[in-house]
């Protein structure tokens, strides 16, 4: 299987691939990040114990149990690993162009990112300016800090192993601890910080290093990093819109929309449907609509997502959880995935 698996991703079409090993449940957005996907000139290396039916081209699924991934990580870092919490992933994402060194071979830059991400095809025009012109070594599409969602390195043994860089990888890579590092971002949940001007990289690298880290004060790399990606709650009212594989807010063009911050509320629904029965969709603050009927009644379904988040409020945090936080805040309490 991992000969076959090798000979499937030399590449034949696109320059880049990214890298997900993902466990546990699908997330009920799934089909439409692989309808997004078939959007982007970008392959993507799937590694899980999940069977993907039905996705684009572009999608390589590799069928591997957590457990044999656990051994691989192990024998290609040198390290104990240790991953209590399928979000510990997060932390080994810089580490993957090391692991899967023998997978991505034929590309020009490997990467890593997320599936709560839809791509438009805008998207391509960002991958030409960067990627294509081939005059970066590492790509982010967000300036302060290197972005999780999506990031492009290099396919170089010096990039691959560049995380090691980092004075604390190899406690990164076997902490028993749950809470994530955030070693792949900037080291620490300091995002707001950094967005401000609060603080700068060093000043992160200072409490905790981190690959972004490595990236920022190693003078000899060649980085991109301007904000690519929107990630707005949708919470004044915005509409995102797929249309013929044009993605916009409100009308304006974007690349790439990242719903971290929509999905945040117990309200935001996403109901599962397949990846090959997805047409063109809207989402606005209270979730996704497949369908221009759906987006016409949309009215009528919002006092049903409501009762659902308050039920869901209700069950995970008790009924007093409604008078005590503000109106606005009551539902925003839901873990992200």
């Amino acid at each position: 299987m991992v000969d076959k698996s090798k000979k499937v991703m030399k590449r034949d079409r696109n320059r880049a691939v990214l890298i997900i090993p993902w466990y546990g449940k699908l997330p009920p957005y799934f089909g439409v990040y692989l309808k997004s996907l078939a959007n982007a000139d970008v392959d993507v290396l799937w590694v899980s114990d999940i069977e993907v039916k039905s996705h684009p081209g572009n999608f390589i699924p590799v069928a591997m149990p957590f457990e044999r991934f656990n051994e691989m990580m192990e024998k290609r870092l040198g390290v104990p690993v240790s991953i209590n919490g399928w979000h510990r992933l997060c932390d080994f994402k810089p580490m993957y162009g090391k692991i899967f060194e023998d997978y991505i071979k034929g590309y020009d830059y490997w990467g890593f990112g997320d599936c709560d991400l839809v791509y438009g095809r805008k998207f391509n025009d960002f991958l030409f300016r960067t990627i294509g012109t081939g005059k970066y070594d590492a790509v982010s599409m967000q300036a302060k800090y290197l972005s999780g969602p999506a990031a492009f390195f290099r396919n170089t043994s010096y990039m691959r192993d560049l995380f090691m860089g980092a004075r604390n990888w190899k406690q990164v890579c076997s902490s028993p601890s749950k809470e994530v590092f955030v070693f792949d971002e900037c080291g620490g949940q300091f995002h707001g910080e950094l967005q401000r001007g609060e603080m700068s990289m060093s000043d992160c690298e200072k409490i905790q290093d981190s690959f972004a880290a490595v990236l920022w004060r190693t003078p000899d790399i060649t980085i991109y990093r301007e904000d690519e990606i929107d990630e707005q709650s949708l919470k004044s009212g915005e509409v995102v819109s797929m249309k013929h594989g044009r993605l916009s807010i409100d009308g304006r063009e974007i690349s790439v929309f990242h719903f971290i911050r929509a999905k945040a509320a117990r309200w935001f629904r996403c109901f599962p449907v397949e990846y090959g029965k997805i047409g063109d969709f809207r989402i606005d603050r209270f979730g996704f609509y497949y369908s221009d009927w759906q987006w016409r009644t949309r009215a009528l379904r919002k006092p049903f997502r409501l009762a659902a988040a308050a039920r869901e409020a209700i069950k995970k945090n008790g009924l007093m959880h409604l008078f005590r936080r503000p109106f606005h805040m009551m539902f925003y309490t839901r873990s992200r995935v």
